[in-house]
């Protein structure tokens, strides 16, 4: 948090502003969410940013000398730098359950579903495409289970087609600054996978789409140690993608060896 200390009168007054992403509470994030995609001229929107992220309202906000607001706006230009979200900030959305921060708690088809869903967001803007991408990830709770202790550190009913279909539905009528808060946490989230995985997802690949690598990652790992395909569609994203690493590393040892002898 940086905290802003300045003075009015003889009166030391101070307030904290949020240095990134994880830091915020979900007001804030959803008003961000929504500032983001408004479109505002850009020192319309750093001031707004400004104010968001120092938690007044815009009364309480105007009240502040010029100079502190003006001053306060090198501490809000992260928010339109790098997407650094990774935690989740909707966990529950009424009797519907979210995925755990940083896709801890995320499947492989899920992953899957949700690239296809991105990537069409993407280049068609349709907004079906985000409540396809929302409806991967929040699910009904699971029957019989003790949501308290979470012993399985996931409290939705397995990933379907049926039930993603359902919750299509629902998401439908959540609002814009939910959808755009769950759309943001996962850009976030995907560019950190690509981050710490970078050997799956080099730089100078000219595609950004994941999603064409992951069968191809999945039927890589099926076999003795995982099982079939579709138990390793059930892997957690970070175990399969470590797996996959390993497997790359063991490749161009075997490579590095059977050169030795050319």
């Amino acid at each position: 948090m940086y905290e802003i200390n300045y003075s009015v009168g003889k009166k030391l007054l101070s307030f904290d502003m949020p240095e990134n992403w994880n830091e915020l509470t979900q007001k804030q994030m959803s008003r961000l969410a929504l500032l983001i995609h408004q479109g505002h001229p850009e020192e319309l929107a750093i001031q707004r940013t400004v104010q968001i992220l120092s938690g007044k309202d815009l009364y309480a906000y105007l009240r502040l000398p010029q100079d502190v607001r003006k001053s306060c706006e090198q501490y809000a230009q992260w928010v339109w730098e790098a997407n650094t979200l990774t935690k989740n900030y909707f966990p529950r959305v009424g009797k519907f359950f979210g995925p755990a921060d940083s896709l801890d708690n995320t499947t492989m088809v899920e992953f899957h579903f949700a690239e296809l869903a991105y990537l069409a967001l993407v280049s068609t803007k349709e907004e079906k495409y985000l409540e396809e991408l929302i409806a991967v990830f929040f699910r009904p709770g699971k029957e019989n289970y003790n949501h308290q202790i979470d012993p399985d550190s996931d409290r939705r009913a397995p990933f379907s087609m049926g039930l993603h279909q359902y919750m299509v539905k629902r998401v439908h009528q959540w609002s814009d600054d939910l959808k755009l808060s769950v759309l943001l946490w996962y850009d976030g989230c995907r560019q950190q996978l690509a981050k710490d995985y970078a050997a799956l997802y080099p730089e100078n690949k000219k595609s950004d789409n994941m999603n064409e690598g992951l069968f191809r990652l999945m039927r890589s790992i099926a076999g003795d140690k995982y099982g079939s395909f579709d138990q390793v569609e059930k892997m957690n994203v970070h175990t399969c993608h470590l797996e996959m690493i390993c497997l790359q590393e063991e490749a161009e040892k075997l490579e590095e060896e059977l050169n030795k002898y050319k």
